[in-house]
């Protein structure tokens, strides 16, 4: 009998092994190794390609439908961003936006799939056209003309085939159910940070959930709304999921405070005490008691989040990212942070200020940095605002 090897293992352990690997190169450098191996894990390499990183908007029910009904290719994904304004070149391209289309949808998908080999064959004929052309063409302007004619019909076809497939991706919408992702890590959801999206409800939260609730091992979370007040059922919504998630490997959180309630917030940063990058703004809640983050580095926020934080005393807080009025309104306030700063300076190196607002008398964020550096000497400030630096004693 041969000793257990790699290579005379089932498949079923090898995927094991093969999904905890991030990096495609080291799957590459392990399928050169032998040529069992090579046979198994190169079209492993391409898939994890071409679904470690996906990019795209809500709509595209047929996508997230085609992930579910193939859980092979959905455990590849390690980045799932989620945009209104998503790029359709950033999803899979082995994905077939007929799949799973109805048949009142098949003509509309096979419009599609006609029209997008048409703008490959003619992307070809125009790249292999103006290799001919560059070939005879002795003037550079004029084969800057030609090159940036060649761009001009690239960016056209491009265009034609987003609002087609956009159109036929969103052509019919799916039931909200739960898209398995199990070796997911980053998750970012815009739902429509600009404006565009209006008001948030339970529906756009149903449709969160089916992301975040399939995700066990989510390592950064950043979820962005419109600037709109959302309805008071999203907030009872997004709440429900909270109390139920637990992301043991989380360790970068950014959410919009308006759409959770703050002691359902309280509650689920006391079951993750692993993040150690927070992103807190307008925040209206409680403040948080001591021991509320043991492993805090990383403080992203303005005087609210600093209010809130400070009296928790962060044993491993360094940085604070912190949002400043850049006008001369914060005057009576810098007493106040300069004593939270001065709590969290057992621990605390460094304040990078960047200005929130437009200014109407002026920048005043380096009046703020001179009056925190004059107090608290060992803090280094970076200014966002302009090119001074004050750095503190140990640097």
């Amino acid at each position: 009998m041969s000793p257990p090897s790699i290579t005379n293992i089932p498949r079923e352990l090898l995927d094991i092994i093969t999904d905890d690997i991030d990096k495609p190169r080291d799957i590459l450098s392990l399928a050169l190794s032998c040529r069992r191996l090579k046979d198994l894990l190169i079209p492993d390499i391409l898939k994890k390609l071409e679904y470690a990183t996906i990019i795209a908007p809500f709509e595209y029910h047929h996508l997230w439908d085609h992930l579910s009904s193939h859980p092979e290719l959905a455990c590849h994904v390690r980045v799932l961003s989620i945009a209104p304004d998503a790029d359709p070149s950033t999803s899979p391209h082995v994905f077939d936006y007929t799949l799973g289309l109805a048949p009142d949808d098949v003509g509309a998908g096979f419009i599609a799939a006609i029209i997008s080999t048409i703008s490959h064959v003619v992307k070809s004929m125009c790249v292999t056209l103006a290799s001919l052309l560059f070939g005879v063409i002795d003037d550079e302007k004029d084969r800057d003309a030609l090159s940036g004619f060649g761009s001009l019909i690239s960016i056209l076809l491009k265009i034609g085939v987003y609002l087609l497939t956009c159109r036929v991706a969103s052509h019919r919408r799916r039931n909200s159910q739960v898209l398995d992702l199990p070796n997911l890590t980053h998750l970012h959801i815009d739902a429509g940070s600009s404006g565009r999206g209006g008001p948030v409800d339970s529906a756009a939260v149903d449709v969160w959930k089916r992301f975040l609730l399939g995700c066990p091992k989510l390592k950064c979370l950043s979820i962005f709304h419109s600037r709109f007040t959302p309805h008071n059922s999203a907030v009872e919504s997004f709440d429900a999921i909270l109390d139920i998630v637990h992301w043991r490997y989380l360790k970068k959180l950014d959410l919009w405070p308006s759409i959770y309630s703050s002691s359902t917030f309280n509650k689920f940063l006391a079951r993750h005490p692993s993040i150690e990058w927070l992103d807190l703004s307008n925040y209206s809640g409680p403040q948080f008691p001591v021991g509320s983050f043991q492993h805090l580095h990383y403080l992203s926020g303005d005087l609210s989040a600093i209010r809130a934080i400070a009296p928790s005393k962060p044993p491993s807080l360094r940085t604070i990212f912190y949002l400043c009025h850049i006008d001369n309104s914060f005057g009576p306030q810098v007493d106040e942070v300069v004593r939270a700063f001065k709590s969290m300076e057992p621990t605390l190196r460094c304040v990078e200020l960047v200005g929130q607002g437009r200014p109407f008398w002026g920048d005043y964020t380096d009046g703020l940095a001179t009056r925190i550096h004059a107090r608290l000497p060992r803090l280094r400030i970076d200014l966002h605002s302009s090119f001074n630096l004050y750095p503190g004693e140990d640097e």
